[in-house]
């Protein structure tokens, strides 16, 4: 059940990232941003459009990015970057309590978004720094690699709650169906021992119900001082049938009172 509960909650929290990638961050909308000047920092909305337009991909090489190299780069780190929430959010909800972890799992999903956002974009920023020399100055690739991981962490820190809630989501549908299998057995099934009621341990410490063995007088326990042991005692013995010896034949047997048999 924790595998699961730990792959659905990897799918809720990958979903809303992944949906922000396919209709936000494409190649498309870029290209509207950068034309209406959308993600300039001037702009009151500009470092959230940018932080937006992390998880990018593209098709095709067009406008100034016309090496493929790029484009390997952009879909590599995209495809990096939704592995990673998917791990971590799989990684962290093994640690909740079914009962009682809701909002345990949204904070593992919006965490999964900002680490991941943050390793995704410093991967990203090395290949750039690494690969893409015709396209950055060598003074400028470490500053790039470094704004590449910000805008990653802003992404995460800003739109991770979205992750957040799809964790929680599926969270609560796994925690609800776990619940109601484990309480609801069969009918005629034996109930799990963790669905047994609780039976409170006797308050006897010697685990027999005749209570405590019977306590010797000072003097006569085994080892004690003074003690000697004494003769075997023997139980009395029953009367023979027929009544004690001496009584006249014939004559009916008489109870036994416990007593010592009649002198001869």
């Amino acid at each position: 059940m924790n595998s699961r509960r730990g792959m659905a909650v990897a799918i809720g929290a990958v979903g809303p990232v992944a949906l922000i990638a396919l209709l936000l961050a494409n190649q498309w909308v870029n290209r509207k941003f950068l034309e209406n000047g959308t993600t300039r920092p001037d702009k009151a909305l500009g470092p959230l459009v940018q932080w937006l337009e992390f998880p990018y991909w593209r098709l095709t090489t067009e406008g100034h990015f016309l090496g493929f190299k790029y484009v390997a780069i952009m879909d590599i780190s995209l495809l990096l970057f939704l592995v990673f929430v998917g791990a971590l959010a799989a990684v962290g909800v093994r640690v909740l309590d079914p009962a009682r972890g809701a909002f345990g799992a949204f904070i593992v999903g919006w965490w999964a978004a900002l680490v991941a956002g943050g390793a995704a974009g410093l991967i990203r920023g090395f290949l750039v720094k690494t690969l893409m020399t015709d396209l950055y100055p060598k003074s400028m690739s470490t500053s790039v690699m470094w704004q590449t991981v910000g805008q990653g962490l802003g992404f995460g820190f800003t739109y991770g709650w979205l992750a957040g809630v799809g964790a929680l989501v599926a969270f609560s549908m796994t925690r609800s169906k776990g619940i109601g299998t484990q309480h609801a057995p069969a009918g005629g099934a034996p109930m799990h021992p963790s669905a047994m009621p609780y039976a409170p341990p006797s308050s006897n410490p010697y685990g027999s119900p005749y209570g405590p063995p019977p306590a010797q007088p000072p003097g006569h326990a085994p080892g004690a001082p003074g003690w000697q042991p004494g003769p075997p005692q023997t139980p009395p013995q029953a009367p023979p049938p027929g009544g004690p010896p001496g009584s006249p034949p014939g004559s009916p047997p008489r109870p036994y009172d416990g007593g010592p048999p009649p002198p001869r």
